[in-house]
Formats: structure tokens, sequence, C-alpha cells
């Protein structure tokens, strides 16, 4: 498994807008997460993403429990496993589209 989930959860004001929830996406596997606003897709994938810590449960990367890691080496696995395209377009003005692309490459040490 390229990234696996299990039960985890996250609450905000008493309110747990993720509840429990558990998958597995492999190699080349394509999935889709649909529902309506606020049921907490942004939140499971900013936990995925390494950006938000789940009250509760497990976030693997290939063999690693990646919430279990220190904050560098949480900053490792998402620079070389993990491409994130916010919804809301944060990208850094002065670079083109195309520099925002390729930035996490460029500091990974890749070419430009």
């Amino acid at each position: 498994m390229i990234v696996e989930v299990e039960d985890v959860r996250r609450t905000f004001g008493g309110r747990e807008v993720v509840a429990g929830v558990s998958l597995a996406i492999g190699d080349s596997e394509k999935v889709a997460l649909m529902g309506p606003s606020g049921c907490g897709k942004t939140t499971l994938l900013q936990m995925i993403g390494l950006l938000d810590r789940p009250d509760h449960g497990v976030v693997r990367m290939g063999s690693v429990d990646a919430w279990a890691q220190n904050q560098a080496a949480r900053a490792e696995l998402r620079l070389a496993r993990i491409g994130f395209v916010f919804q809301h377009s944060n990208l850094i003005p002065h670079l083109t589209a195309r520099e925002n692309v390729a930035l996490p490459a460029w500091r990974a040490g890749g070419n430009r």
C-alpha cells in the first residue's frame, strides 16, 4: 500500500468531522472523496497529507506510521511522497504556475 489510514478521527469544537475513517490506496490507484460541504473531505486529506494531526488513528506512508515520526521526518515524507494541490490556490505569487508545481522537486534536489 502507498497510503493506509486506520480509524482516523478528528474533532473540532466538540463536533467529530472525521469519524473513524479507514482506507488503503495502492500504487497507481485513483481515489475520489465525495460528499457534501462540511463532511470532512478536506480534513481527511489534510491528515493524509500530514498537514493536520488526527485525534485518533494511524496514517501510514508505505510501512511508516507517519504521525509517529518527528516533525523533520514528517517534512521529509511530505517532500518525498506527497503531492498536494490546495483548494484555494495557495501558490507563491512571484512564481509561475509551472514553478509552483515544480517547487517540491527542486527542494528535493531535482533539476529545474
